[in-house]
Protein backbone atom coordinates (compact mmCIF):
# COMPACT_ATOMS: atom_id res chain seq x y z
CA UNK A 1 0.00 0.00 0.00
CA UNK A 2 2.86 2.38 0.78
CA UNK A 3 4.09 2.21 -2.86
CA UNK A 4 0.84 3.45 -4.42
CA UNK A 5 1.62 7.20 -4.28
CA UNK A 6 5.03 6.64 -5.86
CA UNK A 7 3.46 4.59 -8.63
CA UNK A 8 0.88 7.27 -9.33
CA UNK A 9 3.61 9.91 -9.53
CA UNK A 10 5.61 7.77 -11.93
CA UNK A 11 2.59 7.50 -14.23
CA UNK A 12 2.25 11.27 -14.58
CA UNK A 13 3.24 12.28 -18.12
CA UNK A 14 5.88 15.06 -17.90
CA UNK A 15 4.85 16.24 -21.37
CA UNK A 16 1.89 18.52 -21.99
CA UNK A 17 0.21 18.13 -25.37
CA UNK A 18 -2.40 20.08 -27.32
CA UNK A 19 -3.93 19.27 -30.72
CA UNK A 20 -6.63 20.97 -32.76
CA UNK A 21 -7.60 17.62 -34.29
CA UNK A 22 -10.58 17.20 -31.95
CA UNK A 23 -11.49 20.91 -31.79
CA UNK A 24 -14.30 22.34 -33.97
CA UNK A 25 -12.91 24.42 -36.82
CA UNK A 26 -14.33 27.67 -35.50
CA UNK A 27 -12.38 27.31 -32.25
CA UNK A 28 -9.04 26.02 -33.50
CA UNK A 29 -7.21 29.34 -33.78
CA UNK A 30 -8.24 30.38 -30.26
CA UNK A 31 -7.32 26.93 -28.96
CA UNK A 32 -3.85 27.24 -30.49
CA UNK A 33 -3.43 30.70 -28.93
CA UNK A 34 -4.44 29.32 -25.53
CA UNK A 35 -1.96 26.44 -25.90
CA UNK A 36 0.89 28.81 -26.76
CA UNK A 37 -0.10 31.09 -23.89
CA UNK A 38 0.20 28.19 -21.47
CA UNK A 39 3.31 26.57 -22.95
CA UNK A 40 5.35 29.67 -23.88
CA UNK A 41 3.88 33.04 -22.87
CA UNK A 42 0.62 34.96 -23.40
CA UNK A 43 0.04 35.53 -27.10
CA UNK A 44 -2.74 36.47 -29.50
CA UNK A 45 -3.12 34.62 -32.81
CA UNK A 46 -4.96 35.95 -35.85
CA UNK A 47 -4.79 36.16 -39.64
CA UNK A 48 -5.28 32.41 -39.93
CA UNK A 49 -7.76 30.54 -42.12
CA UNK A 50 -10.28 29.00 -39.71
CA UNK A 51 -11.41 26.53 -42.35
CA UNK A 52 -8.01 24.91 -42.83
CA UNK A 53 -6.11 25.82 -39.66
CA UNK A 54 -4.59 22.99 -37.64
CA UNK A 55 -1.80 22.80 -35.10
CA UNK A 56 -0.10 20.61 -32.51
CA UNK A 57 1.87 21.81 -29.49
CA UNK A 58 3.88 19.90 -26.90
CA UNK A 59 5.84 21.21 -23.93
CA UNK A 60 8.04 19.88 -21.14
CA UNK A 61 10.59 21.13 -18.66
CA UNK A 62 14.11 19.84 -19.29
CA UNK A 63 15.53 20.78 -15.94
CA UNK A 64 15.63 24.57 -15.66
CA UNK A 65 14.67 25.22 -19.30
CA UNK A 66 11.33 24.73 -21.00
CA UNK A 67 11.08 23.20 -24.46
CA UNK A 68 8.08 23.68 -26.72
CA UNK A 69 7.66 22.07 -30.13
CA UNK A 70 4.85 23.14 -32.39
CA UNK A 71 3.66 22.43 -35.90
CA UNK A 72 0.79 23.93 -37.80
CA UNK A 73 -0.69 26.15 -40.46
CA UNK A 74 0.22 29.70 -41.51
CA UNK A 75 -0.75 32.43 -39.05
CA UNK A 76 0.27 35.68 -37.43
CA UNK A 77 0.79 36.11 -33.71
CA UNK A 78 1.16 39.17 -31.51
CA UNK A 79 2.30 40.17 -28.06
CA UNK A 80 1.09 43.67 -27.25
CA UNK A 81 0.24 45.50 -24.06
CA UNK A 82 -2.50 43.08 -22.90
CA UNK A 83 -0.24 40.05 -23.37
CA UNK A 84 2.77 41.75 -21.78
CA UNK A 85 0.64 42.67 -18.76
CA UNK A 86 -0.30 38.99 -18.33
CA UNK A 87 3.34 37.86 -18.46
CA UNK A 88 4.39 37.17 -14.88
CA UNK A 89 8.11 36.37 -15.22
CA UNK A 90 10.91 37.89 -17.28
CA UNK A 91 12.15 35.22 -19.66
CA UNK A 92 14.04 34.85 -22.91
CA UNK A 93 12.83 32.49 -25.63
CA UNK A 94 15.06 30.95 -28.27
CA UNK A 95 12.81 30.59 -31.30
CA UNK A 96 13.47 28.93 -34.64
CA UNK A 97 11.62 27.15 -37.43
CA UNK A 98 12.96 24.01 -39.04
CA UNK A 99 11.56 24.36 -42.56
CA UNK A 100 9.77 27.66 -43.19
CA UNK A 101 10.97 31.27 -43.37
CA UNK A 102 9.18 33.80 -41.18
CA UNK A 103 9.36 37.43 -40.16
CA UNK A 104 9.26 39.12 -36.77
CA UNK A 105 9.01 42.69 -35.53
CA UNK A 106 10.77 42.61 -32.17
CA UNK A 107 12.81 45.69 -31.30
CA UNK A 108 13.34 45.88 -35.07
CA UNK A 109 12.40 44.05 -38.25
CA UNK A 110 13.80 40.54 -38.66
CA UNK A 111 13.65 38.25 -41.68
CA UNK A 112 14.38 34.73 -40.52
CA UNK A 113 15.28 31.71 -42.60
CA UNK A 114 14.77 28.10 -41.48
CA UNK A 115 17.17 27.32 -38.60
CA UNK A 116 17.94 30.96 -37.94
CA UNK A 117 17.56 31.65 -34.22
CA UNK A 118 16.09 34.73 -32.57
CA UNK A 119 16.08 35.30 -28.80
CA UNK A 120 12.82 36.94 -27.80
CA UNK A 121 12.77 39.14 -24.68
CA UNK A 122 9.41 38.69 -22.94
CA UNK A 123 9.41 42.31 -21.80
CA UNK A 124 9.06 43.64 -25.35
CA UNK A 125 6.26 43.32 -27.92
CA UNK A 126 6.60 40.99 -30.87
CA UNK A 127 4.64 40.47 -34.07
CA UNK A 128 5.42 37.22 -35.88
CA UNK A 129 4.27 36.24 -39.36
CA UNK A 130 4.53 32.60 -40.48
CA UNK A 131 3.19 32.33 -44.01
CA UNK A 132 3.76 28.61 -44.63
CA UNK A 133 3.07 25.41 -42.74
CA UNK A 134 5.73 25.14 -40.10
CA UNK A 135 7.55 23.14 -37.46
CA UNK A 136 9.13 25.27 -34.74
CA UNK A 137 11.15 24.94 -31.55
CA UNK A 138 10.92 27.40 -28.67
CA UNK A 139 13.26 27.09 -25.69
CA UNK A 140 12.40 29.25 -22.68
CA UNK A 141 15.01 30.29 -20.13
CA UNK A 142 14.73 32.61 -17.14
CA UNK A 143 16.62 35.89 -17.00
CA UNK A 144 18.75 34.86 -13.95
CA UNK A 145 19.73 31.59 -15.64
CA UNK A 146 20.64 33.32 -18.92
CA UNK A 147 22.77 35.92 -17.14
CA UNK A 148 24.94 33.11 -15.75
CA UNK A 149 26.02 32.51 -19.35
CA UNK A 150 25.45 35.97 -20.85
CA UNK A 151 25.92 38.75 -18.29
CA UNK A 152 24.42 41.11 -20.87
CA UNK A 153 21.61 39.27 -22.72
CA UNK A 154 21.30 42.17 -25.18
CA UNK A 155 24.43 40.88 -26.89
CA UNK A 156 22.17 38.33 -28.58
CA UNK A 157 18.56 39.25 -27.74
CA UNK A 158 16.31 40.48 -30.57
CA UNK A 159 18.96 39.74 -33.19
CA UNK A 160 19.00 37.24 -36.02
CA UNK A 161 21.52 34.50 -35.32
CA UNK A 162 22.14 32.97 -38.75
CA UNK A 163 21.72 29.22 -38.71
CA UNK A 164 24.64 28.82 -41.11
CA UNK A 165 27.13 30.96 -39.17
CA UNK A 166 29.97 29.35 -37.25
CA UNK A 167 28.41 29.07 -33.80
CA UNK A 168 24.90 29.72 -35.08
CA UNK A 169 25.10 26.38 -36.90
CA UNK A 170 26.09 24.59 -33.71
CA UNK A 171 23.37 26.36 -31.70
CA UNK A 172 20.58 25.76 -34.22
CA UNK A 173 21.63 22.13 -34.76
CA UNK A 174 21.43 21.49 -31.03
CA UNK A 175 18.11 23.29 -30.59
CA UNK A 176 16.61 21.36 -33.50
CA UNK A 177 17.27 18.10 -31.65
CA UNK A 178 15.66 19.27 -28.41
CA UNK A 179 12.16 17.95 -27.90
CA UNK A 180 9.66 17.70 -25.05
CA UNK A 181 9.85 13.94 -25.53
CA UNK A 182 13.35 14.00 -24.05
CA UNK A 183 11.75 14.68 -20.66
CA UNK A 184 10.32 11.16 -20.61
CA UNK A 185 13.64 9.41 -21.29
CA UNK A 186 16.58 11.84 -21.25
CA UNK A 187 19.81 10.42 -22.71
CA UNK A 188 21.85 12.44 -20.20
CA UNK A 189 20.89 14.22 -16.97
CA UNK A 190 18.52 17.13 -17.66
CA UNK A 191 20.92 19.75 -16.20
CA UNK A 192 23.48 18.68 -18.80
CA UNK A 193 20.99 19.33 -21.61
CA UNK A 194 20.31 22.80 -20.22
CA UNK A 195 24.00 23.61 -19.72
CA UNK A 196 24.68 22.77 -23.36
CA UNK A 197 22.22 25.50 -24.38
CA UNK A 198 23.97 27.99 -22.09
CA UNK A 199 27.46 27.13 -23.29
CA UNK A 200 26.44 27.38 -26.95
CA UNK A 201 24.88 30.79 -26.31
CA UNK A 202 28.08 31.98 -24.65
CA UNK A 203 30.18 30.71 -27.56
CA UNK A 204 27.80 32.30 -30.09
CA UNK A 205 28.01 35.65 -28.29
CA UNK A 206 31.81 35.45 -28.21
CA UNK A 207 31.91 34.66 -31.92
CA UNK A 208 29.64 37.61 -32.65
CA UNK A 209 31.86 39.95 -30.63
CA UNK A 210 34.94 38.77 -32.52
CA UNK A 211 33.19 39.27 -35.86
CA UNK A 212 32.03 42.78 -34.92
CA UNK A 213 35.53 43.68 -33.67
CA UNK A 214 36.78 43.35 -37.23
CA UNK A 215 34.27 45.87 -38.58
CA UNK A 216 34.85 49.58 -39.08
CA UNK A 217 34.11 51.74 -35.99
CA UNK A 218 30.84 53.07 -37.46
CA UNK A 219 29.54 49.54 -38.00
CA UNK A 220 30.72 48.40 -34.55
CA UNK A 221 28.70 51.18 -32.94
CA UNK A 222 25.50 49.75 -34.43
CA UNK A 223 26.12 46.48 -32.59
CA UNK A 224 27.35 47.90 -29.29
CA UNK A 225 26.09 46.16 -26.18
CA UNK A 226 23.10 47.89 -24.64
Amino acid sequence: MSEAPALREAEIDPIQRWSTASVPRAGRVDYFAAALSEAVYPVRVDTADPETFQAEVSFAHLGVIGVCKMAGSPHRSHRGRPELARTLNHSFNLAMTLQSPWTADHRGQLKLLPRDVVIVDSQYPINADVRDSFVAINVAVSEPWLRQWLPNPNVLAARRIPGDSLWGLALSSYLSELSPDLAAAPPVPLPVLADQVGSLLALTANGLRNAIAGYAPAVRSLHADS
